[in-house]
């Protein structure tokens, strides 16, 4: 498939850790640049299945796949709470390779900071 997969996975899936020849490059080739597939992604599931198990059987034994991959969002953020709560819940995943922001409460600094954060 041209895929090689971290040999763990988070709550979110299994991290992409590089692509080579197969079958993604040449998806990649005609796909919008916003749809291609790339280092980093998490393949959330292979035919439906999830988990580290799954998702590298279906890989090695499937003869068809069909993949749900999710693009991280990176950016960053300088926020002047100045002694404030930020007023978000933040999970680390059980690598501890990734952060997710769970929550934001209504009344935080954060939400009060703009929608893009």
């Amino acid at each position: 498939w041209g895929i090689i997969l971290e040999a763990h996975a988070s709550a979110a899936g299994v991290r992409i850790a590089a692509l080579e020849e197969g079958a993604v490059h040449r998806y990649n080739n005609d796909a919008a640049v916003g749809r291609r597939i790339a280092a980093g992604d998490i393949v959330e599931t292979v035919n439906g299945e999830r988990g580290l198990e799954a998702i590298s059987r279906l890989m090695l034994e499937a003869p068809a796949i069909t993949l749900v991959v999710r693009h991280p969002r990176y950016f960053d953020v300088a926020l002047p709470k100045r002694g404030r709560p930020l007023g978000i819940a933040i999970a680390v995943a059980k690598d501890g390779a990734m952060l997710f922001v769970q929550s934001v409460s209504a009344e935080s600094f954060v939400r009060a900071c703009g929608a893009d954060v």
